[in-house]
């Protein structure tokens, strides 16, 4: 240990006093220096990470009326589905409340949200999309059923989870 430290210790031995406390204030300078610098990233990051969470905070409650309008909508199809033609009327009403809660999430999420939630939102218009055109028909005045050898790539629970992630 005698021999690590005999070159500090022959050089304190030649400086004065002024010069070993300046030495020793230039050292905690950079100490203090450094950790306020790493202090100050830290922060930064939280900062950010909280502007990120509130940007998105924003966009919570239309992405929550999509998803509320969509199970309503899964609901009321199976309905309709299933032989009950009173449910039409509804589900072409709530068919055109989702539609514009999608235009209104679609709006929120398309300003100013991280890629990773575009490509989410993205799959979850294309499954609106498909779950609602490509698996039935819709003719008036007939039964809504499965158009034969198609299969919905995205299904309703999949659609629901998918905007649930953004």
């Amino acid at each position: 240990m005698k021999a690590l430290f005999s070159p500090a210790v022959a050089i304190l031995n030649r400086m004065r006093y002024p010069a070993k406390f300046a030495l020793l204030g230039v050292i905690a300078l950079f100490v203090v220096g450094f950790l306020l610098a790493q202090l100050a990233l830290s922060l930064r990051a939280s900062i950010d990470f909280t502007e990120h969470e509130l940007d998105s905070i924003r966009r919570v409650p239309k992405v929550l009326k999509v998803v509320e309008l969509t199970q309503q909508h899964r609901g009321l199809s199976s309905g309709v589905l299933n032989g009950n033609e009173e449910l039409r009327p509804r589900l072409q009403k709530k068919t055109e409340e989702l539609v514009v809660a999608m235009k209104a999430a679609d709006e929120a999420i398309v300003a100013d949200a991280a890629p990773t939630a575009h490509r989410r939102w993205s799959e979850v218009r294309s499954g609106w999309k498909r779950c609602a055109a490509v698996a039935c028909r819709w003719p008036r005045g007939t039964t809504c059923r499965p158009i034969p050898g198609s299969s919905a790539p995205l299904s309703w629970p999949s659609m629901i989870l998918a905007t649930m992630a953004i």
